[in-house]
């Protein structure tokens, strides 16, 4: 399934930014397009060469191993395979947007931790500076939304999904992504005023960390993949809410998990994370 997602990203930046703006390699200077295709080259690879979590996740609780079941083996007309293709494009392309954002977050995040290494590679920014990773950034970010809008709307068209689940839906992937840029706010303001160098543990702080967990770790890594898919799926609003609760959970064991990983690194660069908080409230408390 990555191969097939990091193919269909590709694609989408071959075809989508060409579909939205008329802007392509073939009317352009040609040194206009050398940048234009530098720009998209490096777009692309930075979303590829990752675990696709996100995209799984969605994958998984809009049941798409259920609908290839149906039809996986079997003696189908050649018109429900096609159907079946084409429908099942469209979900991956919806997968594939979950990965373009959290690339594009990625990106504007490396520039404001000031890392220059991603993924064992240099990050983006670190090859051709902060502006251009920025406007990089930018412009991924435009591209997820818009390929995620136009195929949701495909799904409402065909009637696999309803009017409601399609407004869900967006305002879901909205809320994600408003989250995690408040996350990311949250957690610079963090580290500039409770720099962890000149740190003692206090009430207000453990709840502050949390809520980045909560906002720039668990609201798009588990909670919008799962309840979009789940929206998709058809989940009612019991089941919706309940798997909110889980992935909401299952985020911070995920944040928690990386942060004991990153603990000696993170104490160097002064940042503020709950296996630090918890090591120096153990040593205050001896």
């Amino acid at each position: 399934m990555i191969k097939k997602i990091d193919l269909i990203i590709k694609e989408i930046f071959e075809t989508r930014i060409l579909a939205a703006t008329g802007v392509s390699s073939k009317n352009l200077a040609n040194e206009s397009s050398v940048l234009f295709e530098d720009s998209l080259k490096r777009a692309y690879l930075s979303c590829i060469g990752g675990k696709h979590v996100r995209s799984l996740s969605f994958l998984e609780y809009m049941k798409y191993d259920n609908l290839l079941n149906n039809i996986k083996g079997k003696d189908v007309d050649d018109e429900v395979r096609e159907g079946f293709d084409y429908i099942s494009d469209i979900f991956f392309r919806i997968a594939a947007c979950f990965e373009i954002f959290h690339s594009a977050a990625l990106i504007h995040d490396d520039i404001v931790d000031n890392d220059d290494v991603r993924r064992g590679k240099p990050a983006l920014h670190a090859e051709v500076g902060n502006s251009k990773a920025i406007l990089i950034g930018d412009l991924m970010y435009q591209v997820s939304n818009l390929e995620f809008v136009v195929n949701m709307n495909y799904l409402r068209l065909d009637e696999f999904i309803e009017d409601s689940e399609f407004s869900a839906a967006l305002i879901e992937y909205n809320i994600m992504q408003t989250q995690v840029q408040f996350g990311q706010i949250l957690d610079l303001e963090l580290e500039n005023t409770y720099n962890n160098k000149k740190l003692s543990v206090d009430k207000k702080i453990k709840p502050i960390v949390e809520d980045v967990m909560r906002l720039k770790t668990a609201s798009y890594t588990f909670v919008g993949p799962r309840i979009i898919g789940a929206i998709i799926a058809g989940e009612n609003q019991k089941g919706i809410e309940e798997i909110r609760k889980q992935a909401l959970k299952d985020g911070r064991e995920f944040q928690v998990a990386n942060d004991l990983v990153d603990i000696e690194q993170d104490k160097k660069e002064g940042k503020v994370t709950l296996p630090i908080l918890n090591e120096i409230e153990d040593l205050e408390t001896k």
